[in-house]
């Protein structure tokens, strides 16, 4: 790979053009890329790829290769360590500077692209870019801050509204390509977050992933160096259009593995994926793109449900020996958030009188799958949810149905099998259903069709199974309520719904046995009683008799209470919780109507959960008074 993109730059230099994101070159400062430019492990240097100012890597960070997590490719793991009084000036830390810049001088930037995500949301003052040296006052003009002290939900927003350029709006913000208002919350999930002017003013920037060395002042044991990954940094000193912005994200979705609302764009500007409903979730794809470097042979969803590659994935992109013929060249595909199992809607919508397809069920899940100037024969894995009767698959009984306008049922659908001369094969490893050797023959080249899985045989049921999983705060904003219902089930020995914050790590907070078989639908209900502040993601989990497990779509919740706190259930009978933020920093003092202090219980659960219990009193109003901060709150709790 690095004599192939050693030989890339010669070639380009011959041509008279630059590497560059997007191909987007004029104005190009710094293009920092995980899977390019590193030196050791941990990290001592990362070279600048562009013809802008080097870098300085501190704090040696370590470089990832064996995660999955950025789409097969490296990244820099940021892995801050806790400071302690008298580390004024960190001479420790984490961070990029750029050679050169100290204290407030630095490059100014028109446009910055990142991908990456924090994994601690409770650093204070968390800095994603920024002018170093400051003091205790406010953030400096072109500081992207999080918020602090201590708060929970980090918000990333540049604090003064002025920065690139006199009243540029708030829409210059997105995240994996879509406007986000100033302060918008941050998210500690792997994303493309960028800031481009729209006015052609700048920003003065000399540091990434922190750098901020508060220079003695005020916030000297709140370090605001970075914790977390980063896979690349590319920043612009002059203006971008509209559409060089898109290109641009682009490459970091295709390469990342993001899903983009609006159409890909290749270097060149050709669409390379129309964004058409309802084919609009989960895009993943493959594609070579010398201009900018892109050489990705394998993509798969963040969950890991389906994957597209060249050859045999590997544990790496690189490592996939996998070769595009062509220069930009693409297989791009997104689904319609379908079911990985066999529904009523879908079973309505079979293709009928096809050679040797005589089909029983088929997948919910479809695909629009995009051919551009691509040649290659690839594969496809997917996953199969419990109701998809991943233990009951016969690899003879299934079939890759493709049709010309996503409507299975009205014609212009070919049906391909093990056999049928076009090199198609399927292969399976529970609950992964694997389709080998798809050509132009079944997707043409610079042509879009619309895919999806079938079987022919009942033994293969791909069965109805579970209609809906749900996840809603209630109307008291104060629990999340978990429903799912099952059409039927089979074989079926217990649920579990397990819950993350951060969408890596998750644990079991509600197990519910099942019905075993079952022919007609079942509802099944239950509460997380304390969701966390900012994001709660919930996914459903089915285990069977025969041990196989399988998962529902994950679905997320936002319980947005900033510093409000709220107590529940009020009125009480002598026990109750608050929700809120900075609770494991606070001071309690209950009292009655009269003033007088009342005994009480309590227990921090968590920075954003406490329990109270008031034991044997009377019944009448009491006020809890929460101190943090030199700041006093007052709830009144209703004893009946």
């Amino acid at each position: 790979m690095k004599n192939k993109f050693s030989a890339l730059f010669i070639v380009a230099s011959f041509y008279g053009f630059a590497q560059s994101p997007g191909g987007v070159s004029t104005g190009l400062q710094t293009w920092l890329r995980a899977d390019i430019g590193t030196t050791g492990n941990p990290v001592s240097a990362w070279t600048n790829q562009a013809p802008g100012t080097a870098t300085n890597i501190q704090g040696l960070p370590s470089r990832n290769t064996a995660s999955t997590s950025y789409n097969y490719n490296p990244f820099i793991d940021f892995l801050a360590p806790a400071f302690t009084l008298p580390n004024a000036v960190h001479p420790q830390r984490q961070c990029i500077l750029l050679n050169g810049f100290t204290d407030i001088n630095g490059i100014n930037y028109s446009a910055l692209f990142f991908t990456f995500h924090q994994t601690d949301l409770t650093r204070e003052y968390t800095h994603l870019a920024t002018v170093s040296g400051i003091t205790g006052s406010a953030p400096a003009n072109g500081t992207l801050s999080g918020d602090g002290p201590g708060v929970s939900i980090v918000n990333w927003g540049v604090y003064d509204p002025a920065d690139f350029g006199a009243g540029a709006p708030a829409s210059t913000w997105q995240r994996n390509g879509t406007n986000i208002p100033f302060g918008s919350n941050h998210l500690n999930q792997k994303h493309i977050l960028s800031a481009v002017s729209l006015t052609g003013g700048t920003t003065t920037l000399n540091a990434f992933l922190g750098g901020q060395n508060d220079n003695g002042g005020g916030f000297n044991a709140h370090p605001r160096d970075w914790r977390g990954p980063a896979a690349e940094i590319i920043g612009y000193t002059s203006a971008l259009t509209a559409i060089e912005r898109r290109r641009i994200h682009s490459y970091l979705a295709i390469k990342y593995g993001e899903t983009l609302p609006t159409n890909y764009l290749s270097t060149s500007g050709t669409a390379i994926y129309t964004t058409t409903t309802p084919y609009i979730n989960n895009i993943i794809g493959i594609g070579r793109d010398d201009v900018e470097l892109l050489n990705q042979k394998q993509s798969h969803y963040n969950n890991d449900q389906v994957r597209i590659y060249l050859n045999t994935l590997a544990a790496t992109n690189v490592a996939n020996v996998g070769v595009f013929s062509t220069n930009i060249s693409y297989v791009l595909m997104g689904d319609n958030n379908g079911a990985h199992c066999a529904t009523a809607a879908s079973n309505s919508e079979i293709p009928t009188g096809l050679t040797n397809c005589a089909l029983y069920s088929r997948l919910e899940k479809e695909w629009k799958v995009t051919r551009t100037n691509n040649a290659s024969t690839y594969n496809m894995d997917v996953r199969l949810a419990g109701c998809g009767a991943p233990g009951s698959v016969n690899v003879a009984d299934l079939r890759l149905l493709v049709d010309n306008d996503g409507d299975f049922g009205n014609g212009g659908t070919q049906c391909y099998y093990i056999g049928d001369g076009t090199g198609i094969s399927f292969s399976y490893t529970n609950p992964v259903i694997t389709v080998s050797g798809i050509s132009t023959t079944h997707i043409p080249d610079n042509g879009s069709r619309f895919v999806t899985i079938a079987s022919v045989n009942q033994i293969t049921p791909l069965p109805v199974e579970l209609t809906y999983f749900k996840a809603k705060l209630n109307s008291e904003n104060t629990q999340v309520d978990l429903t799912w219902q099952t059409e039927r089930e089979l074989i079926s020995r217990n649920f579990s719904v397990e819950k993350s914050t951060d969408y890596l790590n998750w644990e079991k907070i509600i197990d519910i046995s099942a019905a075993i078989n079952s022919e007609i639908p079942l509802n099944y209900s239950d509460v997380d009683p304390f969701p966390s502040i900012g994001m709660n993601y919930y996914k459903l989990t089915l285990f069977d008799q025969n041990g196989d497990i399988s998962f529902s779509e994950i679905k997320a919740v936002t319980l947005e209470i900033g510093n409000e706190l709220i107590a529940y259930p009020n009125p009480t009978n002598g026990s109750f919780s608050i929700v809120g933020s900075n609770l494991d920093d606070s001071h309690f003092n209950l009292v009655d109507a009269l003033g007088k202090n009342v005994l009480f219980q309590y227990e921090i659960v968590s920075s954003s959960h406490a329990e109270f219990n008031m034991g044997n009193i009377s019944s009448g109003a009491y006020f809890l008074y929460i101190k943090n901060n030199m700041e006093v709150k007052v709830l009144k709790i209703q004893q009946n």
